[in-house]
């Protein structure tokens, strides 16, 4: 049987559903390491052709029980669940194999090891639960597992830490990170998977700053990614990664070879198979794209939301474009800059025209949002931007696309302007620190990186306070007059003390649904909207809840100063962390305020 056919082919197999080990550490700051494990063990025992693993996202959700009823529901044979233990240095491991239909044990073991020792636990968990369901077993490909690299437990560590700040997407998620792929690199050079991970955090910052980025994130995403495959040929989610970098760069050929051989390694990993199928999308393998689309979702059947916007794109480039509709339309078309452009040009083809200009609209409201930050773009940047964030192989499959946008109302670039090319010239002609208002928006640079962002009234503060180093400015002479009262006023009145509370209930029932669904990029919008929220209530009340007298107009002007600065600066750090950082450090707010930084720093305001 061949690479591919092994890729889709799902009869006459097994499946094996691996649940959460209960962390019986006591100490919670260990579930990651727990949920590592068990991820690595779904990943690796994925690697047989004849089983089929379901998906982590899946697996070690509290919706899936190890029951007669559960099997069925998702086609699952058999359960593997256990716990994990770490004490002073050693860690103790109890796994059985369960059949839920018979409510047998086929086989259980307990380990207990020094903690080093975890990797050999690991490689003794995939080959005795292999060994128990009496699989033919491709030899070859245990023995590769059993040869795979084991690296130091502090840089595996390192790795598991700085994957789950990846997995929430954000620039100040990506650079925290880094900071932990780096220090695995510190403890081995040669841990491919680090620079797997430093490879991944520039893929994402690349699709959060566009234009003025663009070429530095992508090569630096390249440049890691070659790194990895150095130490890692073998790893299926380096070949991936690095065919998907490939992909992007426009390298079609050498792009299809290395996302074959990360189909080869591991057919059937749920998660690296939804990006392999819009990988295949994109080369114009349409009717393989669809079929890993689906295989990925029957191992995943509790998905991610994700997944469905792959599958938008899987289905429009097959043509299918009422599926494709379907899938997009069942996640929030704000949470990806081009998937309103998507449903737009699949509206077009279904001859939804009112549904088509709608998205167009709401493409282009992204559009200002997420990529320009504010500023109105250019005639026809709007267009060219979706094209190159959709690397086709084909030019009638991108044709397709941009016909279809066209017919929606958004504009060509007729002139044939490089916007890229034009984003860097302006910053490069620019100071390297620039905080200044233009128009309706912000234009802010530090340390080479310069985003753009909506008014905020904070930002006037804090230019007024860049602008005077070192002087301590009146917390009045920011904020402007205020007209006291002799008995004072309070801080925050009952009345919207009640509609406080009823927003931050309502937004902590929000945040338990994103997080239920594992939609990260909710879960942080909703994080950030709920702690300015607590802040500002911190500040404002006193013990037991009740309002904070803020007798004259010193006390106002302190409080609504520093609830500006704070805001300005959490918004800054959406989308640059390490300014948001410099003035973390370096802005103090108070009765006096003030910008002190460590070494001078010149501004053009």
């Amino acid at each position: 049987m061949s690479a591919m056919s092994d890729a889709i082919q799902i009869k006459n197999t097994l499946c094996l559903a691996v649940l959460p080990f209960d962390n019986l550490t006591g100490d919670i700051e260990k579930d990651y390491f727990s949920r590592g494990f068990v991820e690595d063990l779904i990943t690796d025992l994925s690697r047989f052709p004849s089983l089929q693993i379901i998906s982590s996202h899946t697996s070690l959700s509290e919706k899936l029980i190890p029951d007669k009823t559960s099997a069925e529901k998702y086609n699952v044979n058999y359960f593997l669940k256990g716990n994990l233990r770490q004490i002073s240095g050693t860690i103790r491991i109890n796994t059985q194999l369960f059949d839920p239909v018979n409510q047998a044990v086929l086989w259980a073991e307990r380990y207990d090891a020094p903690v080093e020792n975890v990797f050999e636990i690991h490689d003794s968990i995939i080959e005795k639960v292999v060994s128990a369901l009496s699989i033919l077993i491709d030899e070859k490909r245990l023995a590769e597992i059993r040869k795979k690299e084991i690296t130091q437990l502090e840089a595996y560590d390192c790795w598991l830490r700085g994957y789950e700040y990846l997995r929430r997407g954000s620039l100040k998620d990506d650079e925290k990170a880094r900071e932990f792929f780096n220090r695995a690199l510190e403890i081995d050079p040669h841990y491919a998977r680090a620079y797997a991970g430093l490879s991944l955090s520039y893929f994402n910052e690349w699709t959060c700053q566009f234009w003025d980025r663009w070429q530095d994130t992508l090569t630096s995403a390249y440049n890691y990614a070659e790194k990895a495959n150095q130490y890692g040929s073998n790893d299926h989610l380096v070949q991936m990664i690095l065919g998907r970098v490939l992909l992007y760069r426009r390298d079609f050929d050498a792009a299809e070879k290395f996302i074959n051989k990360a189909l080869d390694l591991n057919p059937n990993d749920a998660d690296a198979l939804v990006q392999l199928a819009n990988s295949k999308a994109l080369l114009g393998e349409t009717k393989t794209a669809v079929e890993l689309f689906n295989k990925a979702v029957r191992l995943n059947p509790f998905h991610p939301q994700w997944y469905n916007l792959y599958g938008a794109i899987c289905h429009f480039a097959a043509e299918d474009y009422g599926t494709s509709i379907k899938l997009a339309e069942q996640i929030p078309p704000i949470m990806w800059v081009d998937l309103p452009a998507y449903l737009s040009a699949a509206n077009t083809y279904e001859g939804n025209s009112e549904k088509a200009s709608y998205y167009i609209k709401l493409y282009l409201k992204n559009f200002v949002e997420k990529i320009t930050y504010g500023r109105e773009p250019l005639p026809g940047e709007a267009f060219d931007w979706v094209v190159a964030v959709n690397p086709y192989k084909y030019e009638k499959d991108i044709q397709r696309l941009m016909n279809g946008l066209e017919k929606a109302g958004l504009a060509q670039n007729e002139k044939g302007t490089n916007y890229s090319l034009i984003e860097k010239r302006i910053n490069n002609e620019s100071r390297q620190n620039v905080f200044k208002r233009s128009e309706s928006f912000w234009v802010i640079s530090f340390n080479n990186l310069t985003v753009q962002l909506p008014e905020m009234k904070g930002f006037l503060d804090i230019v007024k306070l860049i602008d005077n180093p070192e002087k301590e400015i009146h917390c009045s002479d920011l904020v402007g007059s205020i007209t006291s009262t002799d008995r004072g006023v309070e801080a925050i009145d009952e009345k919207a003390k009640r509609k406080y509370y009823a927003k931050i209930n309502e937004l902590q029932d929000e945040l338990r649904e994103a997080e239920e669904m594992n939609d990260i990029g909710r879960a942080d919008l909703i994080t950030n909207e709920l702690n300015q929220i607590l802040d500002h209530l911190s500040q404002s009340t006193g013990l037991k809840g009740r309002a904070r007298k803020l007798a004259d107009p010193s006390d106002r002007a302190r409080a609504a100063v520093t609830l500006r600065i704070k805001s300005a600066i959490q918004k800054i750090e959406n989308v640059h962390p390490s300014l948001a950082k410099h003035f973390q450090n370096n802005i103090k707010t108070g009765t006096f305020c003030v910008y002190s930084p460590e070494n001078s720093v010149q501004w053009e305001l």
